[in-house]
Order: C-alpha cells, then sequence, then structure tokens
C-alpha cells in the first residue's frame, strides 16, 4: 500500500466524558470515525498523531484526544489499571512496535488482556514510536475500511 498523504484542516474542540471530565480533541478528515489516542506521556506536538493525521485523514473522521495531564494523574506508579481497564466496554486495539522497549511490549500485553474483546498488533520493525505508513495498514485491515 503506498502511503497517501492529504492536506488536513483541524478543528479544535472539547468533549466531557462520562465522569465530567473535559477532553480537548482535534477533527480532521472524513469517513468512519477513528479515534486516536497517543501512549502515556504524549500530547499533541510529540507523539504518532501529528505524522499520522496527514495520512489517516483520507481514511477516517479522525479524533485526537490529548490525554498528558489525564494520564499523569490516573497512572501513578505506571501499573496496568487492569480492574479498570476491565470495564471498558468501547472496542479497543493496542498496537505496539516490534523494537520498542520490553516493558512497553509487556504493557501493551497487559493493557489489551484487560480490555474485554481487546485485540492487538505488534507491528514488525517499529519502534515506540510507531511510523504512520506502518500503521494504516494495519487500522484499515482491523477497521475493515
Amino acid at each position: 500500500m503506498s502511503a497517501a498523504y492529504v492536506a488536513v484542516t483541524m478543528k479544535t474542540e472539547t468533549v466531557t466524558s462520562k465522569d465530567g471530565t473535559r477532553i480537548a480533541i482535534e477533527r480532521a478528515g472524513s469517513g468512519p470515525p477513528l479515534v486516536m489516542v497517543d501512549g502515556a506521556m504524549c500530547y499533541r506536538a510529540f507523539g504518532p498523531t501529528p505524522r499520522c493525521l496527514p495520512l489517516f485523514a483520507r481514511h477516517f473522521a479522525r479524533d485526537v484526544a490529548h490525554t498528558l495531564p489525564y494520564d499523569t494523574s490516573v497512572m501513578g506508579d505506571f501499573t496496568v489499571p487492569a480492574a479498570r481497564l476491565s470495564k471498558v466496554a468501547t472496542p479497543s486495539w493496542i498496537v505496539n512496535g516490534s523494537k520498542t522497549d520490553a516493558w512497553l511490549k509487556e504493557a501493551a500485553r497487559l493493557v489489551a488482556a484487560a480490555i474485554p474483546g481487546a485485540s492487538r498488533r505488534e507491528l514488525a520493525g517499529q519502534t515506540h514510536n510507531v511510523g504512520p505508513e506502518a500503521l494504516l495498514p494495519a487500522q484499515l485491515e482491523m477497521t475493515r475500511v
């Protein structure tokens, strides 16, 4: 699959979660919705999101939730909160690169094991900072778009 980048116009807005937490999102693209949440310690200018957006926008209506403050307040010692994750009812896809650190691979495995019905994929040759060219084909396969 060849990568096809498109120009993207971002729209920033907020949504409110069930527990009342306001979450900033950026909307772009068209097609079925895809909410991508970067991993812990990422924010809108850091992590895979900025590189993925132009490539993914052609296939999905993309919302980006910026979770750095939430991650750090909830994660505490950064152990995987399995009991909390076991209540997630949203279809979830957990991804890591094959070249990422072992502790991050284990965290991805534990998260996928804790979320009911979650799928996990390890992308060959990718580090923790997975490239959009590797992520898009896997995402399209996962969502069957």
